[in-house]
Order: structure tokens, then C-alpha cells, then sequence
């Protein structure tokens, strides 16, 4: 598996992730979904990969913003 992720997101700890994505990833999400399906978005699911088995994912952080 490869990850292609913004380095912008990356943050110290998981406190501060699950910050961000409360702060500042869910009110710009939930104004796409307002305007495009007419209802508000939510937290409902979140991906915590621990302890993965060296090598069988790749990172890729890349310089310039990605997503939100």
C-alpha cells in the first residue's frame, strides 16, 4: 500500500490529529457537503494503522498541500 500524503498534515501526536480533524478538516468538509448534498457531514469513521509490519506501506509525503 502506498500513501500519498500532504506533508501539511502532519502533525506531533494523535491528539493533535484528532484536533485537526475537528477543527479544521470537518467545518470545511462539512460546508462541501452542505452545499453539495443539502446535509451536514460528520466524524463517522477514522483509519489508525499501529504497529504495521515493516514494509508493506509506503509513505510518500509530498511538499505542497493535498486534500485539506
Amino acid at each position: 500500500m502506498v500513501l500519498v500524503i500532504g506533508a501539511q498534515k502532519v502533525v506531533r501526536d494523535l491528539a493533535e490529529a484528532f484536533r485537526r480533524v475537528e477543527e479544521y478538516c470537518l467545518p470545511l468538509e462539512d460546508q462541501r457537503a452542505l452545499r453539495v448534498y443539502g446535509q451536514h457531514s460528520g466524524v463517522n469513521k477514522l483509519l489508525i494503522l499501529n504497529k504495521e509490519h515493516s514494509g508493506r506501506i509506503q509513505v510518500v509525503l509530498v511538499k505542497e498541500p493535498l486534500g485539506v
